[in-house]
């Protein structure tokens, strides 16, 4: 091995100081032309030997080189598999967990709003019995508040990433107010389509806010 070792570096200093000669070779007669193409067609053979020479080295680490690389990957895809079916089980649990916790926060959240309603029903009782309607009306009227209820995650947090898929569902526009329309307005588009089908179907007899129905210029 280093026999091998040596003789490839005096090879390499071999091939440089050939290098170093073809730079500074000039040809200005035909005799340097020749003695060009003999070192052309010698250089052309040494290249043949060193091919033979290291070919069937490299074909053999080639060889090793990709068996091990298989090898490696016969145990990851086991790993990586392995890996999978547990962040599966661990994001069933983590999604169950959740949906309880929501079931829950939204059931005391249900009993906090029913004892703020009945709170308030009784307020108003109260001073409908004093004698004044008109409190007792604007209780009745106004908004009941309920405090919120907001119960916190217990699901231990683990090391392991789990991927998640988000995505975004609109709120139909029947239910937005009209402010949560005007701050949603930069994702909003019109429906072209339909509005050009009622501009022919209706020009301007049916107004719809924001958009103003005409004729194309010619």
């Amino acid at each position: 091995m280093e026999t091998e070792i040596v003789e490839t570096a005096i090879e390499a200093t071999r091939a440089k100081t050939a290098l170093e000669a073809a730079k500074s070779f000039c040809i200005t007669t035909d005799a340097d032309l020749q003695r060009a193409d003999i070192a052309c067609v010698e250089l052309k053979e040494i290249e043949k030997q060193a091919n033979e020479k290291y070919d069937p080295n490299i074909k053999r680490w080639h060889q090793g080189h990709k068996a091990a690389v298989a090898e490696k990957k016969a145990v990851t895809d086991l790993i990586t598999e392995t890996r999978d079916v547990y962040k599966k089980k661990i994001r069933v649990y983590q999604l169950e967990q959740e949906s309880t916790r929501q079931a829950e926060e939204k059931r005391l959240q249900d009993l906090s709003d029913k004892a703020a309603e009945d709170a308030a029903i009784a307020a108003a009782a109260e001073a409908e019995k004093a004698g004044d309607k008109a409190q007792a009306e604007a209780i009745l009227q106004a908004p009941v508040q309920a405090a919120p209820v907001i119960l916190a995650r217990t699901i231990p947090k683990v090391q392991t990433r789990i991927p998640e898929t988000w995505m975004a569902t609109p709120i139909p526009i029947e239910r937005m107010t009209n402010q949560q329309i005007i701050n949603a307005r930069a994702y909003l588009c019109w429906d072209t389509i339909r509005l050009g089908q009622q501009a022919r179907s209706t020009h301007d007899t049916v107004k719809v806010d924001g958009v103003k129905f005409h004729v194309r210029p010619i």
